[in-house]
């Protein structure tokens, strides 16, 4: 599957509203919660590691 996949990698960049991950938790209820993880949030906190690692 992977050696049949293009060299040039994805036809576009993620937009900031574009899901990175989803987050779940058991929380103090028990029940699952889920939350979503946008490419902005990922990206704001790359970019806030190297100001906090001081």
């Amino acid at each position: 599957m992977l050696a049949d996949a293009p060299d040039d990698g994805p036809d576009r960049s993620p937009a900031p509203d574009d899901v990175a991950g989803v987050f779940y938790t058991g929380g103090t209820t028990g029940k699952p919660k889920g939350v979503v993880y946008t490419q902005a949030c990922l990206a704001a906190n790359v970019l806030a590691i190297p100001s906090n690692s001081r």
